[in-house]
């Protein structure tokens, strides 16, 4: 509602985002286009809860997550939040099993649950033969498909994907389009992209085009 982000103080304040107000709906995917430098990731960033907004108010799964303090907006990302990331942002030194329980354990599930329902997961998305495999042994598109298992763990109710087919082949961008469609439609969760890559177009339920911080 009413979010705005300035970088900077006096002349040489930037606003990247000005006064932008939208909802998304649950079970709904919603693209976020526009030029480089026009504010969509810093955008998906304060939905996140991962910049803080210079005024306005993010409200998610009912909760009002720009009155938080650090600490709870930590739990709310969490529990209440799945991030998957172009750089994919997994850990080189852990499997792709680590990778995917360690998000578990530290919302405090144990060890044993949080690896069952990383193996689960790990295995729906076709990557049983790779659990116990390091990053650097993975395909780009395999390393997604871990970074997506491990935005899903907590089974929350938002997830935000910046730029998720940007370093991916035809093939695997197309299969990480096809999961985030699936992941809306069948698991009901909201799935917010902000990309530059018009075939997400075609599992989105609306298109929302940002120029100069501003929702056209």
């Amino acid at each position: 509602k009413d979010v705005s982000k300035q970088f900077g103080t006096g002349d040489t304040a930037v606003t990247a985002v000005d006064h932008v107000s939208f909802s998304v709906g649950t079970g709904e995917i919603v693209l976020i286009m526009g030029p480089s430098g026009s504010g969509k990731t810093t955008l998906l960033s304060m939905m996140g809860g991962l910049l803080t907004p210079t005024s306005g108010q993010i409200q998610v799964n009912g909760t009002v997550i720009t009155d938080l303090s650090h600490r709870q907006l930590a739990r709310v990302r969490l529990q209440a939040m799945g991030f998957v990331f172009q750089s994919f942002n997994i850990l080189q030194n852990l499997t792709a099993l680590e990778n995917v329980q360690l998000v578990g354990e530290l919302s405090g599930l144990s060890p044993t649950t949080a690896r069952e329902r990383a193996s689960q997961l790990l295995k729906k998305l076709h990557l049983e033969k790779r659990l116990h495999y390091l990053p650097a042994k993975l395909s780009g598109g395999q390393q997604q498909r871990i970074a997506i298992a491990r935005a899903l763990l907590n089974e929350p109710k938002l997830v935000l994907a910046d730029e998720p087919t940007g370093n991916l082949d035809s093939k695997s961008g197309h299969e990480v389009m096809m999961l985030l469609h699936n992941i809306a439609k069948e698991d009901g969760r909201t799935v917010v992209i902000v990309s530059h890559d018009e075939r997400i177009k075609d599992i989105a339920d609306r298109v929302l085009w940002i120029e100069d911080g501003q929702i056209s």
